[in-house]
């Protein structure tokens, strides 16, 4: 008995101390959200406060919701920890509270505070004030320009207005299209011109241009300034570059997947990586001074300028879709171009060629191969051909009984010792000059305007049949005996011939 009534007493002591306890506990104030920093930040239209703010923590752990009030305004109910206060008129204070709220109501206030941009903004540059007024986006030449007649601004063309700066232009933030070529331009800033889609600012003076912001343009020329370096790693969106006649040594487009059209003539590159450049269609990187360029693996390429560097090799067996090639003025010994089926030009002269494949190219119609070692050459399976220069190299012979499409031929400064024109009525000029030929019968030539075979070893010239025919040059030959029509023709020469006899052949 004694024991059960001990025991009794210790577990009413312990339910005394229990419920003392949960009174304490109950009794504890509830505490506020601790503190949060809070920082307000004009925007780009000069009439938009964003803020930010760290997240309030709440002691307890309960949740928090915060609210802005600012000149009058309250808004509840915000879960975010930003809020951004816009169409604020220019030249305005605000000021306001962030409140951090938790589930019992407790509060914590922050107070903010920011300014709207002024009503104007500054177009120091006299010219560019002009060339604004012609666009009927300013009124007063006044050194100054609406704000808000900036921020209307989405295409902006003004080309060849004397602009020595293009300050202001930063308050343009819906600009979307800017062409500002042909004027006096050092520099451009354009970083707070983020919706910028298209640039041009061709002939200037520009010698750094940073477009690391303009994350969505899509095109850009800036021919014939003084770029040492051009970074257009950031923008992957860009379709055209035209970057041409500037002082640019290198280049890097690994990152312009999407690139269709890329222009750099004319700098001062000694290696080109093209090969994520998937998508390209036209390539112009000549005048440089490249010694390798690597193709292969683009099967979209439509046209490859590559003249005037140094390459010694060009692979183009992979670029079927080739139309057009300009690869002239470098150290080729060989081109190989029977897979390119579509190619319709071929500019290869000023090379080191000894060897021209061509195969089959029906759709080729001008070939340019001047100033090589060529020493023969298939052009039968070209039957579209209407140009064909082969100029300055060895041939000894040339069959162009197929290529019947045949307008202009240039032969001049080749081994030649006789060539045969009878199935080329098409042909209104022939140049001949400088080869072995002691005959040329051009009499199913009617529609030949010009004739120039100077330097060979001729004793007659019939040109009789030539109704069309303009001019015939046939100097330092043998010719004794030359007959002509009194038609067209309007100038024959013949010096240093050993002519006997002219006669008009009606």
């Amino acid at each position: 008995m004694t024991n059960l009534l001990k025991n009794c007493f210790i577990l009413s002591i312990g339910v005394i101390l229990l419920g003392s306890c949960k009174k304490n506990k109950e009794a504890e104030p509830n505490l506020a959200p601790k503190g949060f920093i809070v920082t307000a930040k004009l925007q780009a239209d000069g009439q938009s406060l964003l803020l930010n703010w760290t997240r309030a923590q709440d002691p307890e752990g309960y949740n928090v919701l915060y609210s802005v009030t600012y000149n009058g305004v309250i808004v509840e109910g915000i879960k975010d920890t930003t809020y951004t206060i816009k169409n604020t008129p220019f030249e305005t204070e605000i000021k306001g509270n962030v409140t951090a709220t938790d589930n019992k109501g407790n509060k914590t206030v922050i107070p903010f505070s920011g300014q709207t941009a002024s009503k104007f903004i500054d177009i120091p540059d006299p010219n560019f004030e002009l060339a604004l007024i012609e666009n009927k986006i300013d009124d007063i030449k006044d050194g100054k320009l609406l704000r808000g007649s900036a921020l209307a601004v989405e295409n902006l063309y003004i080309t060849n207005k004397n602009i020595n700066s293009l300050t202001g232009i930063e308050h343009f933030t819906n600009l979307r299209n800017l062409d500002c070529k042909s004027n006096f331009l050092k520099s451009l800033d354009l970083s707070k011109n983020g919706k910028l889609i298209s640039l041009s600012c061709d002939k200037n003076k520009i010698n750094a241009l940073d477009i690391s912001k303009n994350i969505y343009l899509y095109a850009l020329t800036c021919t014939f300034n003084e770029l040492g370096t051009l970074d257009i790693s950031n923008n992957p969106q860009l379709l055209t570059v035209i970057c041409s006649n500037n002082l640019l040594d290198k280049l890097d487009i690994t990152k312009n997947d999407n690139l269709l059209l890329f222009n750099l003539r004319n700098n001062k590159l000694t290696t080109l990586d093209i090969s994520r450049n998937r998508k390209l269609e036209e390539l112009d990187c000549s005048g440089n001074q490249l010694t390798n360029l690597n193709i292969g693996q683009i099967i979209s390429l439509k046209r490859v300028t590559c003249s005037g560097n140094k390459l010694e090799a060009l692979d183009l067996t992979k670029s079927t879709s080739l139309l057009e090639l300009y690869c002239s003025s470098n150290q080729l010994s060989s081109l190989n171009l029977s897979n390119n089926f579509r190619i319709e030009r071929a500019d290869c002269y000023n090379n080191q060629l000894s060897e021209l494949i061509l195969g089959k190219l029906p759709a080729l119609k001008t070939l340019e191969c001047n100033s090589n070692k060529i020493k023969s050459l298939n052009i039968e399976d070209c039957i579209g051909l209407e140009i064909f220069h082969c100029s300055e190299n060895q041939l000894t012979n040339i069959d162009l009984s197929k290529n019947i499409a045949l307008k202009t031929l240039g032969l001049q400064n080749n081994q030649l010792a006789n060539i045969n024109l009878s199935d080329n009525s098409s042909l209104d000029l022939v140049a001949v000059s400088k080869n072995e030929l002691t005959t040329l019968d051009v009499s199913k030539n009617a529609v030949l305007d010009v004739l120039i075979c100077d330097y060979n070893q001729l004793t007659s010239l019939d040109i009789s049949k030539n109704l069309k025919l303009t001019v015939a040059q046939c100097n330092d030959n043998k010719i004794q005996t030359i007959c002509v029509n009194s038609g067209q023709l309007k100038s024959v020469k013949v010096y240093k011939d050993f002519i006997t006899k002219i006669d008009i052949c009606n």
